[in-house]
Protein backbone atom coordinates (compact mmCIF):
# COMPACT_ATOMS: atom_id res chain seq x y z
CA UNK A 1 0.00 0.00 0.00
CA UNK A 2 1.34 3.47 -0.99
CA UNK A 3 0.88 6.84 0.67
CA UNK A 4 1.10 10.19 -1.11
CA UNK A 5 3.58 12.50 0.59
CA UNK A 6 1.56 15.58 -0.35
CA UNK A 7 -2.07 14.77 0.45
CA UNK A 8 -1.56 11.66 2.61
CA UNK A 9 -4.03 9.51 0.66
CA UNK A 10 -3.60 5.81 1.22
CA UNK A 11 -5.28 2.85 -0.45
CA UNK A 12 -5.06 0.05 -2.96
CA UNK A 13 -6.03 2.31 -5.87
CA UNK A 14 -3.75 5.22 -4.95
CA UNK A 15 -0.83 5.07 -7.36
CA UNK A 16 2.27 6.89 -6.17
CA UNK A 17 5.22 7.61 -8.47
CA UNK A 18 8.87 7.49 -7.45
CA UNK A 19 8.72 11.09 -6.19
CA UNK A 20 5.93 10.17 -3.74
CA UNK A 21 3.04 12.06 -5.39
CA UNK A 22 -0.31 10.57 -6.39
CA UNK A 23 -1.85 11.39 -9.78
CA UNK A 24 -4.15 14.09 -8.35
CA UNK A 25 -1.30 15.88 -6.56
CA UNK A 26 0.89 15.59 -9.66
CA UNK A 27 -1.79 17.39 -11.76
CA UNK A 28 -2.02 20.16 -9.15
CA UNK A 29 1.76 20.40 -8.95
CA UNK A 30 2.09 20.69 -12.74
CA UNK A 31 -0.67 23.31 -12.86
CA UNK A 32 1.04 25.35 -10.12
CA UNK A 33 4.38 25.01 -11.93
CA UNK A 34 2.87 26.31 -15.20
CA UNK A 35 1.24 29.20 -13.34
CA UNK A 36 4.51 30.15 -11.63
CA UNK A 37 6.34 30.03 -14.99
CA UNK A 38 3.65 32.28 -16.51
CA UNK A 39 3.92 34.71 -13.60
CA UNK A 40 7.71 34.70 -13.93
CA UNK A 41 7.50 35.57 -17.65
CA UNK A 42 5.02 38.39 -16.88
CA UNK A 43 7.37 39.70 -14.19
CA UNK A 44 10.28 39.67 -16.67
CA UNK A 45 8.11 41.63 -19.14
CA UNK A 46 7.34 44.22 -16.47
CA UNK A 47 11.01 44.46 -15.52
CA UNK A 48 11.96 44.97 -19.18
CA UNK A 49 9.38 47.75 -19.47
CA UNK A 50 11.27 49.76 -16.84
CA UNK A 51 14.38 49.83 -19.03
CA UNK A 52 12.78 51.47 -22.09
CA UNK A 53 13.47 55.05 -21.02
CA UNK A 54 16.54 56.11 -19.04
CA UNK A 55 16.32 57.80 -15.63
CA UNK A 56 18.40 60.76 -16.87
CA UNK A 57 18.15 62.22 -20.39
CA UNK A 58 19.51 65.49 -21.77
CA UNK A 59 20.91 66.43 -18.36
CA UNK A 60 17.48 66.21 -16.71
CA UNK A 61 16.07 63.57 -14.35
CA UNK A 62 12.85 61.80 -15.27
CA UNK A 63 9.93 63.45 -13.48
CA UNK A 64 6.98 61.51 -14.91
CA UNK A 65 6.66 58.07 -16.50
CA UNK A 66 3.50 56.80 -18.18
CA UNK A 67 3.37 53.20 -19.37
CA UNK A 68 1.00 51.52 -21.82
CA UNK A 69 -0.50 54.71 -23.22
CA UNK A 70 -2.76 53.86 -26.16
CA UNK A 71 -2.72 55.87 -29.39
CA UNK A 72 -5.03 56.25 -32.37
CA UNK A 73 -3.38 54.43 -35.26
CA UNK A 74 -3.65 56.44 -38.47
CA UNK A 75 -6.09 54.70 -40.83
CA UNK A 76 -3.91 55.18 -43.91
CA UNK A 77 -1.06 53.42 -42.12
CA UNK A 78 -2.99 50.43 -40.78
CA UNK A 79 -5.85 48.29 -42.00
CA UNK A 80 -6.61 47.30 -45.57
CA UNK A 81 -4.98 50.40 -47.12
CA UNK A 82 -1.50 49.65 -45.88
CA UNK A 83 0.59 47.61 -43.52
CA UNK A 84 -0.27 47.20 -39.89
CA UNK A 85 2.17 48.41 -37.22
CA UNK A 86 3.67 44.99 -36.61
CA UNK A 87 3.97 44.17 -40.31
CA UNK A 88 5.69 47.50 -41.00
CA UNK A 89 8.47 46.55 -38.61
CA UNK A 90 7.65 48.58 -35.50
CA UNK A 91 9.19 46.77 -32.54
CA UNK A 92 9.23 47.17 -28.78
CA UNK A 93 11.78 49.78 -27.73
CA UNK A 94 11.62 51.80 -30.98
CA UNK A 95 11.67 55.56 -30.52
CA UNK A 96 8.63 57.54 -31.64
CA UNK A 97 8.99 61.21 -32.61
CA UNK A 98 6.37 63.63 -31.27
CA UNK A 99 5.49 66.27 -33.86
CA UNK A 100 2.97 69.02 -33.01
CA UNK A 101 0.46 69.76 -35.78
CA UNK A 102 -1.90 72.72 -35.84
CA UNK A 103 -5.28 72.14 -37.41
CA UNK A 104 -8.46 74.20 -37.17
CA UNK A 105 -10.48 71.36 -35.69
CA UNK A 106 -7.65 70.11 -33.42
CA UNK A 107 -5.20 72.94 -32.53
CA UNK A 108 -3.15 70.87 -30.07
CA UNK A 109 -2.79 67.68 -32.11
CA UNK A 110 0.40 65.66 -31.71
CA UNK A 111 1.41 63.24 -34.46
CA UNK A 112 3.44 60.16 -33.56
CA UNK A 113 6.01 59.41 -36.23
CA UNK A 114 8.18 56.34 -36.63
CA UNK A 115 11.13 56.69 -39.02
CA UNK A 116 9.52 59.71 -40.68
CA UNK A 117 6.14 58.01 -41.22
CA UNK A 118 3.08 59.21 -39.33
CA UNK A 119 1.85 56.20 -37.39
CA UNK A 120 -0.65 57.48 -34.84
CA UNK A 121 -2.15 60.44 -32.98
CA UNK A 122 -2.20 61.00 -29.24
CA UNK A 123 -5.43 59.85 -27.67
CA UNK A 124 -5.31 61.61 -24.29
CA UNK A 125 -5.90 65.36 -24.18
CA UNK A 126 -4.01 65.55 -20.88
CA UNK A 127 -0.96 63.90 -22.44
CA UNK A 128 -1.12 66.28 -25.40
CA UNK A 129 -1.19 69.25 -23.02
CA UNK A 130 1.79 67.86 -21.10
CA UNK A 131 3.81 67.35 -24.30
CA UNK A 132 3.05 70.92 -25.43
CA UNK A 133 3.99 72.27 -21.99
CA UNK A 134 7.31 70.38 -21.92
CA UNK A 135 8.14 71.42 -25.49
CA UNK A 136 7.35 75.06 -24.69
CA UNK A 137 9.76 74.86 -21.73
CA UNK A 138 12.44 73.24 -23.96
CA UNK A 139 12.53 70.09 -21.82
CA UNK A 140 12.95 66.59 -23.29
CA UNK A 141 10.09 64.12 -23.71
CA UNK A 142 10.82 60.54 -24.81
CA UNK A 143 8.28 58.23 -26.36
CA UNK A 144 9.07 54.53 -26.88
CA UNK A 145 6.99 51.62 -28.16
CA UNK A 146 6.12 49.28 -25.30
CA UNK A 147 3.78 46.87 -27.14
CA UNK A 148 2.75 46.26 -30.75
CA UNK A 149 -0.23 44.01 -31.40
CA UNK A 150 -1.56 44.50 -34.90
CA UNK A 151 -3.07 47.44 -36.71
CA UNK A 152 -4.96 49.12 -33.87
CA UNK A 153 -3.03 48.06 -30.77
CA UNK A 154 -0.01 50.29 -30.26
CA UNK A 155 0.96 50.96 -26.65
CA UNK A 156 3.57 53.57 -25.83
CA UNK A 157 5.70 54.61 -22.88
CA UNK A 158 6.13 58.34 -22.25
CA UNK A 159 8.90 59.80 -20.09
CA UNK A 160 8.95 63.48 -19.17
CA UNK A 161 12.25 64.96 -17.97
CA UNK A 162 12.70 68.00 -15.77
CA UNK A 163 9.81 70.03 -14.38
CA UNK A 164 8.36 72.95 -16.34
CA UNK A 165 6.89 75.91 -14.49
CA UNK A 166 3.24 75.34 -13.65
CA UNK A 167 0.52 77.50 -15.19
CA UNK A 168 -1.08 77.86 -11.77
CA UNK A 169 1.88 79.76 -10.31
CA UNK A 170 1.93 82.19 -13.27
CA UNK A 171 -1.80 82.90 -12.99
CA UNK A 172 -1.50 83.31 -9.23
CA UNK A 173 1.39 85.79 -9.51
CA UNK A 174 -0.32 87.79 -12.30
CA UNK A 175 -3.55 88.08 -10.27
CA UNK A 176 -1.67 89.77 -7.39
CA UNK A 177 -0.72 92.74 -9.60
Amino acid sequence: MSTCRSCGRTGLFVFVDSDGLCSNCRKGYQKALKQSQRLQSELETVQKADSLTPDVYGGHERSYLYKDVSAWVVWQFGGSYGKDCKGAGIRRGDKIDLIPRRRKDEPKEISLCWRGTEVAHMRSGRMRDMVHRWRKSHLPVLCMVSHVGGESNLLLEFAFYGSPPSNYSRKKSSSKK
